[in-house]
């Protein structure tokens, strides 16, 4: 009998031996918006962030998965995840999302999505009233290519289109757009890094609530890791690692 258990004892060390080695010899691309500060800003392999310094712990630190970056165009990330050429990126699930890609629990952040203006708008007065989604369609709104929620709440209202929120910016300054709609983070540290907090405004109406995850591609070799990931996640979130990080890069929740 006691042979017996030796044995079983031998063989779950052997099996976790051999996971935590295939897991190790496996290497991923993670892919992130080239213009999201303070989750992820930079061009190609030089991106940096919180999303950044939450998946190198997570996912090469405690998985054990070696993982390069690239920053780029938000459209053409989730492309690439999508077609599986990369494994990973973090964003709030959506229903398009989800048909390419699993979500990884727990959420690492949960964002408030906004509207901002100009406070010189001779419409300001009115935008301080708008209680619901529906009563911003007679306004031009301002949105970056490839979100999500744009696609999903913004169809037949005045959309411009945009690459980023600075581009948003922009335009809103010179009248060609009257609100963005856009996460608290991202939009606070733009507007502070472009100089105008003295001209734009965010609207204290709360659009959407949106929880941020890790999303692992279905053509992703990585797939099989998943539940890996996940218990990495939560063990940052238990031993606060993933306070201490958002506190790093400055942000509020």
């Amino acid at each position: 009998m006691k042979n017996g258990a030796h044995f079983i004892h031998w063989q779950i060390r052997i099996a976790l031996t051999i996971l935590a080695v295939t897991a190790s010899a496996q290497s991923g691309l993670a892919v992130y918006f080239e213009q999201f500060a303070p989750y992820s800003f930079g061009q190609h392999d030089q991106v940096k962030g919180y999303f950044v310094d939450v998946l190198n712990e997570a996912v090469a630190k405690r998985a054990g998965i070696s993982l390069k970056h690239q920053g780029m165009p938000w459209k053409r990330a989730q492309a690439m995840v999508a077609n599986g050429q990369a494994d990973l990126m973090v964003t709030a699930p959506t229903t398009d999302r989800l048909a390419y890609s699993d979500k990884i629990s727990p959420a690492i952040q949960v964002e408030q999505l906004r509207f901002y203006t100009l406070r010189s708008h001779p419409e300001l007065k009115s935008f301080y009233k708008i209680k619901q989604l529906e009563d911003a369609r007679p306004f031009r709104i301002g949105a970056y290519f490839g979100s999500g929620w744009v696609q999903a709440h913004l169809t037949g209202y005045k959309v411009d289109a945009a690459r980023d929120f600075t581009e948003s910016i922009d335009k809103l300054l010179i009248g060609r757009i009257d609100l963005i709609p856009d996460l608290h983070e991202t939009a606070s540290w733009m507007i502070r890094d472009r100089g105008v907090r003295a001209e734009v405004v965010e609207l204290p109406l709360v659009l959407d609530t949106l929880p941020f995850h890790i999303m692992i591609g279905k053509r992703s070799p990585l797939f099989s890791q998943k539940d890996r990931i996940a218990t990495a996640l939560q063990g940052m979130q238990s031993d606060g690692t993933l306070a201490r990080l958002k506190a790093k890069h400055g942000i509020g929740n």
